[in-house]
């Protein structure tokens, strides 16, 4: 069956040992299995697939790019675990989960179960000591 879990801790997450703009992807996992949030659907149209930089990458409308790898894109699976998108004053990121979104993206679809974290949570997940790194590299509006 599709993945269908309501919230986050109906998820079978799967840590990575990745970095987000300084933010750590298992720290974030933690949080959420440790602060229950709801999982919605993420509507894709307002996501756009450009080249940024020479470098392919998935953003919300004008809001901060997301590198991708278009070798790692994974076929599209109804079974993905949800995306995990942060939200700053620069707009919307994917903290977790740029390449099941291209994937979603590139299979026609229209919709992705998602959850939302405010700005507060992110920075709170911000790698020790890096928080300022973290900041500026959302206010620049670029990436890593």
């Amino acid at each position: 069956m599709p993945n269908q879990a309501n919230t986050t801790d109906e998820v079978s997450w799967t840590t990575t040992g990745q970095i987000r703009r300084s933010v750590s992807v298992d720290t974030v996992i933690d949080y959420l299995i440790g602060h229950v949030h709801p999982i919605a659907n993420v509507d894709l149209i307002s996501w756009i697939l450009e080249e940024f930089e020479g470098h392919s990458c998935i953003r919300h409308e004008d809001s901060i790019p997301n590198l991708y790898r278009p070798p790692n894109v994974p076929d599209f699976s109804e079974y993905f675990v949800p995306v995990i998108i942060g939200s700053s004053e620069a707009g919307y990121w994917i903290v977790d989960g740029a390449h099941r979104m291209v994937s979603a993206k590139l299979a026609g679809k229209t919709r992705i179960r998602g959850v939302f974290l405010t700005p507060e949570e992110i920075l709170d997940c911000v790698r020790p000591g890096m928080e300022k790194r973290y900041l500026d590299s959302i206010l620049e509006n670029g990436f890593e």
